[in-house]
């Protein structure tokens, strides 16, 4: 699910972190808005929500609280679109 949102190039989610990265193209507060969206239910499944640590050039940093067995329900692992342009650092 996190992939088909527009301009989502890479999500990393290890533990309670999950990164994004996005290919330059988005607005960084409607792209937040809508990977909360996409992983809220999960969490709050669970009495948990999500912190937005950092916003770093073309990648977001979300650290999920709360237990997050529900997660494993959002469909994060599908590899990356490709793109004929370069990666953007």
């Amino acid at each position: 699910m996190l992939f088909d949102i527009e301009h989502v190039t890479n999500v990393f989610y290890v533990d309670k972190w999950i990164t994004v990265t996005q290919d330059g193209g988005a607005d960084w507060t409607e792209l937040v808005r809508k990977v909360a969206e996409q992983i809220r239910p999960a969490l709050r499944g669970d009495g948990g929500d999500l912190h937005v640590v950092s916003l770093d050039g073309n990648q977001l940093s979300v650290h999920l609280l709360g237990r997050v067995r529900h997660l494993s329900k959002l469909d994060i692992r599908h590899a990356p679109r490709h793109r004929e342009s370069a990666e953007v650092d």
